[in-house]
């Protein structure tokens, strides 16, 4: 079972449509019957489905499949009883290892990116604030000129105003000029 979530809903039938182009070019992998399902939508996303029958060559060409083309669900129909050499099954483990660990580095560096992404933004934003907060604005002005949701806004706000770089009146901020040594 092969299934694809996302938006537009012919992007969704079109990337289905391309992952089993894309397997039946494999020599090693036969397809037999597949079924599709129309796309249905929920909330803004619209998901799609096919149940595939397939041979597939091997352990190993099933380990591919499952890695590179993540299906929803797989269910071995034949045959029953499988056996396997020590040889086969140490390369099909070592092949599966080689795999997951290439996912664990690329999932450690994505981190490592989404934190510096992160603190960029953090201060980009930061900035912003400071820089819009010449004058005296509402929460409501300044997410309108940022173009972030309040309760993302009240954040730095509150961490701006703790770090004594703004002041609170009434309902409306306004930077504190000068550094926080002139501050005092």
């Amino acid at each position: 079972m092969f299934e694809v979530v996302g938006s537009p809903k012919d992007h969704v039938q079109k990337t289905l449509k391309d992952y089993l182009k894309e397997i039946k070019k494999d020599p090693h992998i036969l397809m037999i019957s597949e079924e599709h399902a129309e796309p249905r939508q929920k909330d803004k996303l619209w998901s799609t489905f096919c149940e595939a029958e397939m041979l597939i060559l091997g352990l190993e060409k099933l380990s591919w499949l499952c890695i590179n083309y993540t299906p929803a669900s797989i269910e071995v129909l034949q045959p029953s009883t499988l056996t396997y050499r020590d040889k086969d099954i140490t390369s099909w483990s070592n092949d599966l290892l080689s795999k997951l660990h290439e996912i664990g580095i690329i999932t450690k560096s994505l981190n490592q990116k989404n934190k510096v992404l992160e603190h960029n933004l953090s201060t980009i934003v930061r900035n912003c604030i400071l820089a819009i907060l010449e004058s005296e604005q509402s929460v409501g002005d300044l997410c309108k000129a940022i173009g972030i949701p309040k309760e993302n806004a009240q954040q730095f706000l509150n961490a701006l105003e703790h770090e004594g770089r703004i002041k609170k009146k009434g309902l409306k901020y306004v930077r504190r000029m000068g550094n926080a040594k002139e501050r005092g």
